[in-house]
């Protein structure tokens, strides 16, 4: 069985390259337009030009690939995601990060952090890992770990000392403690994103400054998700959300595992699961069963949450708020990387334009990010997709992918196959076979 860890070894140590997309229709995500019929030419990590295909002279010695009728488009940004906990098989963390490229996503923004998520990072940069870049929030700040507001300050600062990007907010935190947080977060130039704890309320949340909300936390207890909300109550919440300059980062795809509305056995049919271990399939399953869905009885409540959670989507893309695409993989039945095609189409199903679900998980990313990523454009960080349909006409198409380019390192789809089979045949995966047998012993 091919390694995961070769195809970091092989790639890491080429030197300078040049590659030509030759002849490719260009997704730049710099605006709605697409240009057709192209030469884009990477020179190492970077795009150095994009002309007319019947204009440049290729380099000498450059790699050059035939795309004609394809599409160029932006790498993939998972900004709200998870990694490995430090007791996983180091394994496990190989394939996750593989798992998220393989799939055209080249940029992470993982949620909670583990002291060996550092490592990672810095295994990544260095090449001796394949994955994607990681921007790492901390461990989580909430009611189980917060004592005081000093107890807030001092992790803060001992947060931003070991070298985490972001600060994560969980649930339970008193005001004091959440305000103490995020003055200091502020002060010393600490992102800030997470939960909105019951306490603090999701308007004090919007007045302080959370950079980013996920799940569109805060927002279900302020407008009464559970019962239909009047468009003007959405609107105004919107509005309200897009002044505060806040980012929401809305994980459609999950919550209705957490609404209970997506049977346990639909989602271990998936053929996707099996590239995961066997031990996480497993946690999902009780974490559904005992905690998440226990007691759980009306499916008419969890749809008209779900309903609003779509409206409300919808109006705060309208209003101009910023939307950062997240699925919460690896998390309820999510696979890193294959779950965001699900989570492309079901921002589709709010309402959203093509355009707009796509701006979300590239040109958004760069600029939440502050990195110059997420465009097809001379200058910009080579992370690409090449696919076989125009994903601006259908969000599907960016499954149709042909290869993956990560920091100017060329993936076409038979190493992407490859990488993915060796995946697939790690010792201990989960098989569909497991689900119907325990069906068939039921």
């Amino acid at each position: 069985m091919l390694c995961i860890l070769e195809f970091a070894h092989q790639h890491a140590e080429a030197g300078s390259k040049t590659v030509v997309f030759a002849h490719v229709n260009v997704v730049p995500m710099d605006g709605d337009r697409i240009l057709t019929d192209q030469d884009v030419t990477v020179v190492d990590d970077r795009i150095s030009s994009i002309e007319p295909a019947a204009s440049p002279i290729v380099p000498k010695d450059a790699q050059v690939i035939e795309a004609t009728g394809r599409f160029l488009m932006p790498g993939l940004g998972e900004m709200h995601a998870h990694l490995p906990e430090p007791s996983d098989p180091q394994e496990y963390m190989r394939a996750t990060l593989a798992l998220y490229v393989a799939n055209g996503v080249t940029t992470v923004r993982c949620m909670r952090g583990f002291p060996n998520h550092l490592a990672t990072k810095r295994d990544v940069i260095s090449g001796k890992l394949l994955g994607p870049f990681l921007f790492l929030a901390g461990p989580g700040l909430g009611g189980d770990s917060v004592k005081s507001p000093e107890d807030g300050v001092k992790q803060v600062l001992q947060q931003k000392s070991e070298g985490w990007d972001m600060i994560k907010i969980f649930p339970g935190l008193k005001r004091a403690e959440y305000d103490a947080i995020m003055t200091t977060a502020r002060r010393i130039g600490m992102r800030t994103g997470g939960h909105v704890p019951t306490e603090v309320g999701l308007e004090h949340a919007l007045q302080t400054g959370q950079e980013t909300i996920e799940h569109l936390d805060g927002y279900w207890e302020a407008l009464h998700f559970e019962k239909p909300v009047p468009e003007a109550g959405l609107r105004e919440m919107a509005v309200k959300t897009r002044e505060a300059g806040v980012w929401n980062t809305p994980t459609m795809t999950i919550v209705r595992f957490t609404l209970c509305m997506e049977p346990i056995q639909s989602a271990l049919a998936k053929k996707e699961m099996e590239y995961l271990p066997k031990f996480q399939v497993d946690r999902w399953v009780k974490l559904s069963e005992e905690v998440v869905c226990k007691g759980h009885s009306d499916p008419n409540v969890s749809r008209i949450v779900q309903q609003n959670r779509e409206r409300f989507l919808k109006e705060l893309n309208d209003a101009g708020a910023e939307i950062l695409f997240g699925t919460d993989s690896p998390n309820l039945f999510e696979v890193p990387g294959f779950s965001v095609y699900e989570e492309l189409i079901a921002m589709r199903h709010a309402g959203l334009s093509p355009y707009d679900v796509l701006l979300s998980a590239t040109r958004k990313v760069g600029q939440y990010l502050h990195k110059n990523v997420g465009t097809v454009t001379v200058g910009a960080q080579a992370d690409l997709i090449l696919l076989d349909g125009n994903p601006v006409e259908d969000v599907a198409n960016v499954r149709k992918q042909s290869g993956v380019m990560l920091r100017g390192r060329w993936f076409p789809l038979s190493e992407l196959q490859r990488m993915l089979k060796a995946i697939h045949d790690l010792p201990g995966n989960y098989q569909a076979s497991y689900h119907q047998k325990a069906e068939a012993g039921s």
